[in-house]
């Protein structure tokens, strides 16, 4: 059952790529990136799942930036959450991918 539901989300986050810009270039994302901070401001109010599906996503997506900055941060997984709602509230027309990068700038401070 366990593997059945890992396979789902290969398949979901597979089937959720994009492409999108990162100063000036054309780069692939996969997952939410591409969804409006609007978009994820109400999934997080109205689906528990989702939620946790954002949480992943802007998980993965530090750590690779801390890898490949050799940045280290003292800031947790709860902490950009926060950032990213406040990001999102005051900039809901932002795709979430934006704001992703905004707090990656952010992290950098």
């Amino acid at each position: 059952m366990l593997n059945r539901w890992i396979m789902c989300i290969i398949i979901l986050g597979l089937q959720l790529t994009s492409v999108a810009y990162a100063e000036g270039d054309l780069i692939s994302t996969f997952g939410v990136s591409d969804l409006s901070c609007g978009k994820y401001l109400q999934d997080i109010a109205t689906k528990p799942q989702a939620s946790n599906a954002y949480s992943w996503w802007i998980a993965g997506f530090v750590t690779g930036t801390n890898l490949a900055k050799g940045r280290r941060t003292s800031a947790d997984s709860a902490a950009h959450e926060v950032w990213l709602k406040k990001y999102c509230q005051d900039h809901a027309l932002d795709t979430f991918m934006k704001a992703a990068q905004e707090l990656d700038k952010a992290l950098d401070k």
